[in-house]
């Protein structure tokens, strides 16, 4: 049963659509930017995580006021260490220093140009897919996602995440279809810029790469082949890493020395759904307390952290590996169990059964092709790693997953049921 709209107002969107991708675009920014930079000054916080901090010191850097040594030697040295995989949103930050405004407004511009490339990279990578009323539906699904407008008050590199990654599945694409030097030349740029952003960055790109390395060789090895030569790197590769870090103590303690390793195993052996935080706010005071009653330093707790988190593991290794489908479950839809307001809630099921159901028709109605399999692997990616790290404290990281999937999910809407289809030029743009 097909929904019917006065004529009036089929006109208007009929001639909307019909317009050009840049009407298209200003119409949604000039509703978007606006509505962005309001909500940002509500409660604005210019700090997070260290990024500001670094990319403050970078400013003074590129100014002239410190050297390279006392660089290194201060905050952004430590940044350096920790978080060298999330270097590219300071070295924006730093730019603040040399154009000489002040730092929030200099976040404000920057979230909100990242919030608007956002918009603009998934149009045209939807225009690569369908057609422009796809595009459209597009865009404003990314316009929908509330959680963009409260991550744009604070000075985090999710910002960057979630803009980046529809450009980078549109770089994919452009070499896959164009195969020019130029295209390859903007896909690899694309890779070293995505993989200074967020640490599920390489997931992401390893996920992409084995696409484009599967769709190489299934053309000289069988699809039995490859299956089994995947499965024996997996294994080869678990083991040769269980190998190495049990005969050296010294690499083991490097590597549960690190904070996303010590807080993914700390939430994922004793989390489950974190319904409103509880269960990370509960974890977070105990460490805490632990930590000035011994005296540790950060990397003496985050391995503290690390081996508590192994040995629940150990005790019941059956319900740690049970308790990934159930988070992956709970990401696509916290509203069952989050305790948010009734509108929120609402806006959450709407929100997540239409993507859905449209996920559902693109898997029963499309087809494997190289466009949809390289999209498709970044949601996927960013997906199984939640699921397996633990839900974080606010479910931000999951709105990486959901970019991925408004990308590709909506067009299970627009593709005919397979029984419908004369040939396979009938699902071509």
């Amino acid at each position: 049963m097909r929904l019917s709209f006065p004529s009036s107002i089929q006109r208007v969107a009929l001639r909307f659509l019909a317009g050009s991708s840049l009407t298209h675009l200003a119409s949604i920014l000039l509703v978007f930017i606006p509505i962005r930079v309001f909500l940002s000054l509500r409660e604005f916080t210019p700090s997070g995580d260290g990024h500001v901090v670094a990319g403050q010191g970078l400013g003074q850097f590129w100014s002239g006021e410190i050297s390279w040594t006392e660089l290194m030697s201060g905050p952004v040295g430590d940044f350096v260490a920790y978080r060298t995989n999330q270097l590219l949103y300071p070295v924006l930050i730093s730019l603040q220093g040399p154009i000489g405004w002040g730092l929030e407004t200099h976040l404000i511009v920057l979230n909100t140009v990242l919030g608007a490339t956002l918009i603009v990279g998934s149009y045209f990578t939807a225009l690569r897919l369908w057609n422009k009323t796809y595009a459209v539906l597009v865009a404003l699904l990314m316009c929908s996602l509330t959680p963009l407008y409260w991550i744009a008050r604070w000075g985090v590199p999710d910002n960057l995440f979630y803009a980046i990654l529809p450009l980078f599945g549109l770089s994919v694409i452009n070499w896959y279809q164009e195969k020019t030097r130029k295209s390859l030349t903007v896909m690899l740029v694309g890779f070293v810029a995505f993989a200074f952003t967020r640490p599920e960055a390489v997931l992401v790109i390893l996920a992409v790469t084995s696409v484009l390395a599967w769709d190489f060789l299934r053309r000289y090895r069988s699809r039995r082949f490859l299956i089994g030569g995947l499965f024996l790197a997996i294994v080869t590769v678990c083991i040769a890493t269980t190998i190495m870090l049990s005969s050296s103590p010294l690499k083991q303690r490097s590597l549960l020395s690190r904070g996303h390793i010590a807080w993914g195993l700390s939430m994922s052996s004793r989390s489950l759904l974190n319904e409103g935080a509880a269960e990370f706010n509960r974890i977070t005071a105990y460490y805490q307390r632990v930590q000035r009653e011994a005296s540790l330093n950060g990397y003496d707790l985050w391995y503290l952290m690390s081996r508590d988190g192994i040995e629940i593991i150990r005790q019941d290794p059956l319900w740690y590996v049970l308790k990934i489908p159930l988070r992956g479950l709970a990401l696509l839809y916290p509203w069952t169990y989050q305790s948010w307001s009734p509108a929120h809630v609402l806006y959450e099921a709407v929100y997540t059964m239409f993507i859905m159901t449209g996920l559902v028709l693109l898997i029963r109605r499309g087809s494997a092709q190289m466009p949809l399999l390289v999209l498709g692997a970044i949601p996927f990616a960013i997906w199984l790693f939640l699921s397996v790290y633990g839900i974080d404290n606010d479910l931000k990281h999951r709105n990486g997953f959901l970019v991925g999937l408004n990308l590709i999910a909506p067009l299970g809407f627009f593709l005919a049921p397979r029984s419908q289809r004369i040939g396979p030029e009938s699902d071509s743009a």
